[in-house]
């Protein structure tokens, strides 16, 4: 019985504090990542593209969608678009970028490019959400 009080306190509690747009969030940052990962694969693997002219497309992609899906799903944000859309850009640039740089340390280490991938997408996906929240669709 413990447990489960323990679980329902807890669970208010980040509830409370993040509200469901961390989960709609990680919702769009999952879809995110499979559509990295399938386009970067779908690059490599059938069209002979390198790891990471197939990885940069698959984040430039990612990036084109997660703007509209984070404005009108996760935040549903109703301030003009014009002033988000260029703090996003900046903001998303830069977490790519620092993404990008994550993928081609680990792949130089010689962790395989899906892993060398997932890294960095992980732990910006965590990093992203507060950045957004509190900076860009406030």
């Amino acid at each position: 019985m413990q447990v489960v009080a323990l679980s329902l306190r807890l669970r208010s509690v980040v509830k409370r504090a993040l509200g469901y747009s961390f989960v709609r969030f990680l919702v769009v940052g999952g879809s995110s990542y499979l559509l990295v990962t399938s386009l970067t694969i779908t690059m490599y693997e059938f069209f002979d593209f390198s790891e990471r002219i197939s990885a940069a497309c698959g984040l430039f992609t990612a990036f084109c969608v997660n703007f509209l899906s984070i404005r009108f799903f996760v935040f549903s944000s109703t301030s003009p678009p014009v002033t988000q859309i260029g703090k996003f850009a900046t903001a998303s640039l830069s977490f790519r970028l620092c993404e990008f740089a994550g993928f081609s340390i680990f792949f130089g280490l010689g962790l395989h490019y899906i892993l060398a991938l997932t890294i960095p997408m992980v732990m910006g996906t965590i990093c992203k959400y507060f950045f957004y929240r509190k900076f860009v669709f406030n």
